[in-house]
This record gives structure tokens, sequence and C-alpha cells, in this order.
């Protein structure tokens, strides 16, 4: 199982520049990406907070859950959405992802706590656009660094 956390960079940033009502058309965009993104029945999307979202993969592989998240990216980048009037930053996202199997998987909270930590920082210049990553093996040992999830798997 596969979860993503999806947060909108800056979006305080774009509800000041384009106002609250823009804010919630942007925040309906964004969901739609990720709506049209999770393909399967078990697939489930859902607003997680103000400007962060949730997608929970139930039997997913690491290279499907990194397309998935990229086609959300695509998707969102397609829709051109802007900071400003101006038009000259796109509206970007940072996600995180985390994995769990079998005894590793202590709570729903634990999984999405180590999808939030994936989150990483987004601080100027803009660092946006990203994931972070962290694999690590069977027994929590050798760490090697990976391009796109957070992964912690234990086979039951």
């Amino acid at each position: 199982m596969f979860i993503i956390l999806i947060d909108i960079d800056y979006f305080k940033r774009f509800n000041d520049s384009s106002g609250y009502l823009a804010g919630d058309q942007c925040l309906v965009a964004v969901a739609d990406a990720i709506r049209s993104s999770a393909k399967r029945s078990m697939d489930m999307v859902g607003r997680y907070g103000g400007d962060e979202f949730i997608m929970i993969l139930p039997s997913t592989d690491t290279s499907a859950a990194i397309g998935i998240a990229d086609k959300v990216r695509s998707k969102v980048l397609n829709r051109s959405l802007y900071y400003d009037e101006y038009r000259t930053d796109k509206l970007s996202l940072t996600r995180g992802m985390a994995s769990l199997r079998g005894s590793a998987i202590k709570s729903p909270a634990h999984l999405v706590k180590l999808a939030d930590d994936a989150l990483p920082p987004v601080l100027p210049p803009l660092n946006v656009n990203n994931f972070q990553s962290h694999v690590e093996n069977h027994a929590g040992a050798f760490p090697q660094r990976f391009p796109y999830c957070l992964r912690i798997e234990v086979d039951a």
C-alpha cells in the first residue's frame, strides 16, 4: 500500500494574489487532477488539510505509485494555474510517499506520518515539484537514496 501526500506549494501566495474564490477554484482543479489520476475503484483520494491532499493506493508497487504521482504533477502543470496575474510562475506541488507492508504496518496514522515526513520543505528559491525520498531494507539498515519516494518495506 502506498500513501501519497500532495501539498500545493505556496498556496497562501496564490490566495493572496488571486483571492479566496480563485483559491477555492484552484483546490477544485487540483482535486480533479488527483481524482482523475487514481483510476482503480480501490484507490481513494481526499483533502487532508487546507492545501494538502492524500491518495491511498492499495496493492500498488513502487513504479505504479511513482507513475501516479508524476501523472498528478503533469495534470496540475497542464491546468495552467499561476501564482500571479503576470502568469510567470505556474502552480506547483510537493509530494511525499510512503509504503509499508506486512508487520511494518502499525496503524494507518503511522503510514500517513511517514508520507508527511517525506514531504520536503519548500524554501526560497522555489524548491517545487519535488519528492523526498528514502528507502530502507527489511532490517532498517543500509539506507539508499532514490528520487521519488519514501518507502519502508517489511515482509510479514
